[in-house]
C-alpha cells in the first residue's frame, strides 16, 4: 500500500466508501493514514465514530476491537449488534 500513487489512493477510497474502514485504514501507517485524511478532506467525509455506529454497520470484530480501546458506548450499541 505504501507504493500506491495518489491516484490509485482515490480509486480504492471511492470503491469502499465506508467511515468506519477509513478509520480502521489509518492505523496501518503513516502513510495510509495521510492519504485517507487528505481524502476524507476532499469528499467531505467524517469518519469519527462510537462503538454504537460501528454495531449498527454489523462489523463485529471492528466493534469489539474499539470497545477493547475505549471507544464510547453504551445501551444501543448493545442493540444495534443484536439487530445485525
Amino acid at each position: 500500500m505504501e507504493l500506491l500513487t495518489g491516484d490509485a489512493w482515490t480509486a480504492i477510497l471511492n470503491k469502499i466508501k465506508c467511515p468506519i474502514m477509513f478509520k480502521m485504514l489509518t492505523m496501518v501507517s503513516k502513510n495510509t493514514k495521510q492519504q485517507i485524511v487528505r481524502f476524507a478532506k476532499l469528499n467531505d467525509i467524517i469518519y469519527s465514530f462510537s462503538c454504537r455506529e460501528i454495531a449498527s454497520t454489523g462489523y463485529l470484530d471492528i466493534l469489539k476491537w474499539a470497545e477493547e480501546n475505549n471507544y464510547p458506548s453504551n445501551i444501543l450499541t448493545s442493540k444495534n449488534a443484536a439487530a445485525n
